[in-house]
């Protein structure tokens, strides 16, 4: 199945932030929640370790509540009590500051719109990226890989989005209706979001059709591999790409790992 280059809605600067943060927020409880992303959280601790960082920086945010939970996992997996997460996302959510806090220090934000790439080339630690890669086009994830390169940084972009519509379906299917059953449980409140919700549902529309286009512009490891292939980057800086399983096979994840071979 060819791969779909398109946009999402939410990532357009014509969407509404009350419908971008809506939508964000949601998928931010989701990944907290679901803990879909468990596997790879050894992985960041060895990169942090190997690397010698203690800062991560977050590309494509989104909701930000994730990173909380992560940097508590990683110190104690790695014994750094110095671990913090500086959020970015061309389109900032509003309610990062409310994360900050309830994070106590260990999440920070950049206030100002930052796109990946200009995230990789200016701000330092180790960058990930999570449930975005597909919003990328090839171009624009060489372009991330040549920037990790240039700087010497150690990137890790994770995925759960699979281009299998069969296995894919029924969890976009079902996604609005979790929306309507969680919506008012997810952090932080907001009357605004439960009306976008309940009484005029044009959030479960967003969800249901940007989570399709999702998982249609999805990469194959195929893929990822033949665009590091391409991007021209220098002998001493390299790329492996994994599909880690979740669930016990039940999901995937795409996982894409850049760093310098100095910090094997």
């Amino acid at each position: 199945m060819k791969r779909w280059n398109c946009r999402e809605f939410h990532e357009t600067k014509f969407c509404p932030a009350v419908l971008r943060d809506g939508l964000t927020d949601f998928l931010s409880f989701f990944v907290l929640y679901s803990h879909i992303y468990d596997p790879a959280v050894k992985r960041i601790a060895t990169l942090l370790e190997r690397s010698r960082e203690s800062r991560l920086t977050d590309l494509c945010a989104g909701g930000g509540l994730y990173d909380r939970m992560l940097v508590g996992k990683l110190r104690k997996l790695t014994g750094d009590s110095a671990i913090r997460c500086t959020l970015t996302d061309l389109y900032p959510n509003r309610n990062w500051a409310r994360v900050k806090e309830l994070s106590g220090g260990m999440v920070d934000f950049a206030a100002v719109p930052l796109s990946a790439e200009r995230a990789v080339a200016g701000l330092p630690g180790v960058h990930l990226m999570f449930s975005a890669l597909h919003h990328f086009s090839p171009e624009e994830i060489a372009g991330l890989l040549r920037a990790g390169a240039a700087k010497g940084r150690t990137l890790a972009f994770f995925d759960y989005s699979r281009r299998e519509l069969l296995p894919e379906l029924p969890p976009v299917l079902l996604s609005p209706v979790l929306l309507w059953c969680v919506s008012f449980l997810v952090f932080p409140f907001s009357w605004r979001r439960l009306f976008f919700t309940y009484l005029i549902p044009v959030l479960p529309l967003v969800l249901l059709v940007d989570g399709f286009l999702s998982r249609m512009r999805s990469y194959t490891a195929a893929e990822l591999e033949e665009i590091a292939r391409g991007a021209g980057l220098p002998e001493g800086y390299r790329v492996v790409v994994e599909v880690l399983p979740v669930y016990g096979g039940a999901a995937k994840i795409h996982c894409l790992i850049a760093r310098p071979l100095q910090n094997s």
